[in-house]
């Protein structure tokens, strides 16, 4: 079974948006919160079957889209791993997260 495991970075992010969603409600926050952790968990489940990150080569990083929220959960898959990268905002400067990308 494929182990999400998230990159500092992408956890400081989720904390911003968080922090900032909690500042307008608590129910919003923690709707964030519960959005996240489900796109994450059918990154993980099935890991392929979401597009790859537009601007990057086919097939190696991937995202999926935070339902009710204009975020994406961007990550690579391993044979064990399911590596986020990014808790992106769709306004954010595309593929500023690629430094954070293994190789």
């Amino acid at each position: 079974m494929i182990t999400a495991v998230n990159h500092p970075a992408a956890s400081r992010e989720f904390v911003k948006a968080f922090r900032r969603y909690a500042r307008e409600s608590a129910e919003v926050a923690l709707a964030f919160s519960a959005a996240v952790n489900h796109a994450i968990e059918r990154a993980r489940q099935t890991p392929y079957r979401f597009t790859w990150a537009p601007g990057t080569k086919p097939g190696r990083i991937r995202r999926v889209q935070v339902k009710r929220f204009r975020y994406y959960v961007v990550y690579v898959v391993t044979e064990t791993e399911l590596r986020v990268i990014a808790i992106a905002h769709y306004k954010q400067k595309p593929l500023y997260w690629m430094r954070r990308v293994p190789h």
